[in-house]
């Protein structure tokens, strides 16, 4: 951690641990009498520090730490399976803040490997939302195959502008050449590259790759995403399985078409493959409007969960539920222990009112 990042996390974990001994209680900060509603929480990727697991860190939280975060979750509040949750709203029976719902986004092996031992031995259900083209494959996403050709950048010394190619902007290549921006978050990069649309995106990563690893195709050994006999087992242990979309496409990008391609195709694999129909949706990236919307409730799904940070006193739209992302940063302090105080913050809400953080209200993608 670069010291400037490590006094700020100094003083945020000092004010946290200030507030959890005047009995700052997460449960009792987010229950708001009547016009509470149930707190959402979601994942990506739970892995050992050891693993070379290819994502950006921002969506990756280690075993150990996620193992405390379930404890701690299920000691504070009360935990129940999404499809549970999203029932008793319709019916219009009255839940709380202290109701929360564990998922998980796109379907990596991880969720398996690691998560799922942890989410039995504390007897927690959740959701995983799946890339149904990706299922037992090692094909990486965008941001994945972004995320090993900057891990090579950081271990070259690339002089950008010695480049020349149309899709290399100046923005670009000074987002590029910043390194010590590139070591605390890709967040920068992949704001660009989600608005510059989906043809040149693919055309910059494809470009990025032969020039920092000598190759378009980009494949780890490993398999990435889980199987459909994984999927299976977990099913009948508490896990239960929506659809994230086929190919993750931002569906904000596609036409009416492909969308329902999209929608539909994975709504039939999960059939078929696990032998429930999928009650849920997860639109990829968070990204959605009132065509997509129309599409998905057309499709014949129950609900729809999505990505803005707010957590909500009242869930209006079953079609577009926000949801809270947990990350390693969220509990974990100066001294790589996890923190109570820290994640009771930021559980309850109230590091994004102290630190001001920007709520993401707008499709960063063209469209």
């Amino acid at each position: 951690m670069q010291p400037a990042n490590y006094f700020k996390h100094l003083i945020k974990e000092t004010l946290a641990i200030l507030l959890y001994n005047m009995r700052f209680d997460a449960a009792s900060r987010l229950t708001n009498n009547s016009k509470s509603a149930p707190v959402i929480f979601y994942y990506h990727r739970v892995c050992n520090p050891e693993d070379d697991f290819l994502s950006s860190p921002d969506l990756v939280v280690s075993k150990n730490n996620f193992e405390k975060q379930m404890e701690f979750i299920k000691e504070e509040f009360n935990v129940l399976p999404l499809d549970d949750i999203i029932d008793r709203l319709k019916k219009g029976k009255t839940l709380s803040s202290r109701d929360v719902a564990i998922t998980f986004d796109d379907g990596y092996i991880d969720n398996y490997i690691h998560a799922y031992p942890i989410l039995k031995k504390y007897g927690i259900p959740a959701t995983i939302f799946i890339t149904t083209g990706h299922i037992g494959s090692n094909n990486l996403l965008w941001w994945d195959r972004l995320s090993l050709i900057i891990k090579a950048v950081l271990c070259t010394k690339i002089k950008w502008d010695d480049y020349f190619s149309d899709l290399l902007t100046r923005e670009l290549k000074n987002i590029l050449s910043n390194e010590k921006a590139l070591k605390r978050s890709l967040t920068p990069l992949t704001n660009y590259l989600k608005s510059v649309g989906v043809h040149k995106r693919e055309a910059i990563i494809h470009y990025l790759g032969n020039t920092v690893l000598k190759s378009e195709s980009i494949l780890p050994q490993q398999r990435v995403f889980l199987s459909w006999q994984e999927i299976k087992e977990m099913s009948g242990s508490g896990i239960t399985f929506g659809s994230h979309s086929h190919t993750h496409a931002i569906l904000t990008e596609l036409d009416d078409k492909d969308m329902n391609r999209e929608l539909s195709f994975s709504k039939e694999l999960i059939k078929e493959n696990v032998g429930m129909e999928p009650k849920g949706f997860s639109y990829p990236d968070g990204c959605l409007d009132d065509r997509v919307k129309a599409s998905v409730i057309t499709s014949g799904y129950y609900y729809a969960v999505q990505t803005n940070r707010l957590l909500l006193r009242s869930l209006t739209d079953i079609y577009s539920i926000p949801r809270k992302m947990i990350k390693e940063s969220h509990s974990r302090g100066c001294f790589r222990e996890f923190s109570k105080a820290l994640f009771t913050m930021e559980l309850s809400d109230t590091a994004n009112h102290l630190f001001l953080r920007n709520v993401r209200r707008k499709n960063p993608y063209k469209h």
